[in-house]
């Protein structure tokens, strides 16, 4: 899943406020979530599992270098299983948030 809203697919506006509910990710590649721009989103109670090879398998990515932007992220009641580190270019952290632009809530 990745949360972008950009000019490029003719959105153009932030995501202010996305909901995920019940949703479950597994055995992804790359990311399970990769967030890189500004907004609010949130997920209730959706299960990230079997994650095996992802390089980040939740990346809260947003830089902003003065405009005043944030990027929150929620998750309330959510679970977490089996899941592993994937190895040698891989975070080693199930949740990898970069910048004090990016804000994190697991609840």
């Amino acid at each position: 899943l990745h949360i972008d809203a950009t000019d490029l697919y003719g959105v153009g506006k932030r995501a202010a406020n996305v909901y995920f509910e019940g949703i479950t990710f597994a055995d992804t590649e790359r990311y399970m979530v990769w967030g890189n721009k500004p907004g609010k989103i949130t997920f209730i109670d959706c299960e990230f599992k079997d994650n095996r090879k992802a390089i980040a398998p939740i990346l809260l990515d947003y830089f902003d270098s003065g405009a005043g932007g944030q990027l929150e992220m929620i998750f309330l009641g959510c679970i977490f299983k089996n899941n592993r580190y994937a190895g040698n270019v891989a975070n080693p952290s199930i949740i990898t948030v970069n910048g004090p632009e990016n804000r994190l809530t697991v609840e």
